[in-house]
């Protein structure tokens, strides 16, 4: 024990107040009730929050209106689901709610005869308001109202939040504060209450899912992203005169760049998780005041992964035999190639758009390509035709480690199994040492399991 918990050991006091005598059937008993009313709390929170007012608010959005023909119905529940949210503001403001059904038919009405299109509507809410606030004010009022105050509020527990953070020096040779590892101390209770939030999202969004992500999801892993990239590849090296084109990418600090207000969109849009659980993902990853001091200087904190993959979901190629195989932040563009072709075609483009337009920055000098061919006439990898990323060429490697696997152009895994024996070795002089000693064998067998049957089983599956 530490000296703080040594204090408490050792006297039956602590900071001046008295201590009573408890068993441990008392102390659990103490600890499964709070639990429990936490759980309690946060279901009874989240249990009907499914209003759909941020679904509803896309009327501000010109973009949502339908052509004319089919815009006989359109807003009508919305607009009722609106006017009962704010209902006491309009009727605070004066504004007649039963009007505003009628006047949003006449609103819609003036706006299509006006030449509405969808897309290419150039009129702004407040031209809409000069054009018609003396035909249709009740409703306008209701707009007036969206597009100035949030639909929902959802403020997460602070006092929960609270996070300390260290940074230790076990990385060798630290240069800076960056070459330092974070680790975060959180409390009891708030990991309890990421379990139950998480939980909960996982239900929601886990059929929605893309398939080829492998990462934080129920009988998937690490080995299955690295099983169905080698299946692919030699399914389709079977065919004449194909081959293959791996492009291993690595981004710049994937889960420090996560940007809450696009996470929350997707949340919203794109798995319809529930409004108010949204919003407090919203305010619990936007407003954190945290900072770590390491040598007087400051750092942040980590978006959680699990929230990284749901924003990362819609980054998925539509293109046939182009795969984005995704493990959390480790992202492979895969290209299976026919004939002539020897580039990942607009399947890299699309996803360098979708890179730039969610904030996340490629780091080109660290992303590498690689062509795999079973062909007999030995190909020179400078050979091939060079991928490029903004302007910059990336390099075509021979050999590339992935998710703990060493990959090769010709997938013979040579240097995957150098580099095992190399530590197998290295491990078994320390076993041959323990011998030496007389350690008895249940603590060699220990060791055995722990340090050299852990690497040479490593992504064998059965």
């Amino acid at each position: 024990p530490g000296p703080k918990l040594r204090s408490v050991l050792d006297t039956d006091t602590y900071e001046g107040v008295l201590l009573k005598p408890s068993d441990a059937g008392q102390h659990n008993k103490a600890k499964n009730e709070l639990i429990g009313s936490l759980c309690q709390c946060i279901t009874a929170r989240f249990s009907d929050v499914n209003g759909g007012v941020l679904h509803a608010m896309r009327l501000t959005s010109f973009q949502c209106w339908p052509e004319a023909d089919t815009s006989f119905d359109f807003g009508d529940e919305e607009i009722n689901k609106l006017t009962s949210h704010f209902r006491p503001l309009l009727l605070s403001a004066g504004v007649d709610v039963d009007l505003i059904p009628d006047q949003w038919t006449i609103l819609k009405a003036e706006l299509y005869t006006a030449g509405f299109s969808q897309g290419t509507f150039e009129k702004t809410w407040p031209t809409v308001n000069r054009m018609l606030r003396h035909r249709c004010p009740d409703v306008l009022y209701l707009f007036d109202a969206l597009l100035t105050i949030p639909a929902s509020t959802a403020d997460c527990e602070r006092g929960f939040s609270v996070m300390k953070q260290v940074k230790s020096d076990w990385r060798s040779r630290p240069k800076s504060p960056n070459d330092l590892r974070p680790v975060a101390l959180t409390s009891l209770v708030m990991k309890a209450m990421e379990k139950i939030i998480k939980e909960h999202i996982v239900r929601a969004t886990e059929p929605l899912m893309d398939p080829l992500q492998f990462a934080y999801r129920a009988r998937r892993g690490a080995d299955d992203a690295k099983i169905f990239i080698l299946d692919s590849i030699h399914k389709h090296l079977e065919l004449p005169d194909s081959s293959a084109r791996l492009l291993f990418v690595d981004f710049s600090s994937a889960f420090n760049t996560l940007q809450p207000h696009i996470l929350a969109t997707k949340l919203s849009s794109q798995f319809h998780l529930d409004d108010q659980l949204t919003l407090w993902i919203l305010d619990f990853l936007t407003n954190r005041t945290q900072k770590v001091r390491v040598n007087n200087c400051l750092s942040g904190l980590c978006a959680l992964p699990p929230l990284y993959i749901l924003s990362t979901d819609d980054c998925r190629s539509t293109h046939p035999n182009c795969h984005l195989v995704k493990y959390a932040d480790d992202t492979v563009l895969l290209s299976l190639l026919s004939g002539s072709s020897q580039h990942h075609r607009p399947a890299l483009q699309e996803f360098v758009e979708w890179c730039d337009s969610s904030k996340l920055e490629l780091n080109v000098s660290k992303t590498k390509d690689m062509v795999v061919t079973f062909c007999r006439r030995p190909r020179d990898p400078s050979a091939s035709v060079t991928t490029f990323i903004h302007g910059n060429p990336e390099e075509v490697v021979e050999e590339y480690k992935y998710l703990g696997t060493t990959f090769d152009n010709l997938l013979k895994f040579s240097a995957n199994t150098e580099e095992i024996l190399r530590k197998c070795h290295q491990r078994l002089y320390l076993l041959r040492k323990l011998n030496s000693f007389g350690v008895s064998s249940s603590v060699m067998m220990t060791f055995y399991c722990a340090f050299l049957e852990s690497i040479m089983t490593f992504s064998i599956t059965c």
